[in-house]
């Protein structure tokens, strides 16, 4: 889960966005996304796709190689 969590907070910087900014868009709470990048929990395909779409991006892409 950490592999996903640094993933995420990479795509999140390269996005030029806060967490807050991203919570907000994707429609979830600050502390849900927060508990998500400190590697805490699974995450699941509906909140992959929320912040795929608030990311501008493909679902796939948030899926670390």
């Amino acid at each position: 889960m950490i592999i996903f969590a640094d993933f995420l907070r990479s795509k999140i910087e390269d996005a030029n966005l806060s967490q807050a900014e991203v919570a907000r868009r994707a429609g979830m709470r600050p502390s849900q996304l927060a508990y998500i990048l400190a590697g805490n929990g699974s995450v699941t395909i509906t909140t992959i796709l929320r912040l795929a779409e608030t990311l501008e991006m493909r679902p796939r892409d948030l899926i670390p190689p």
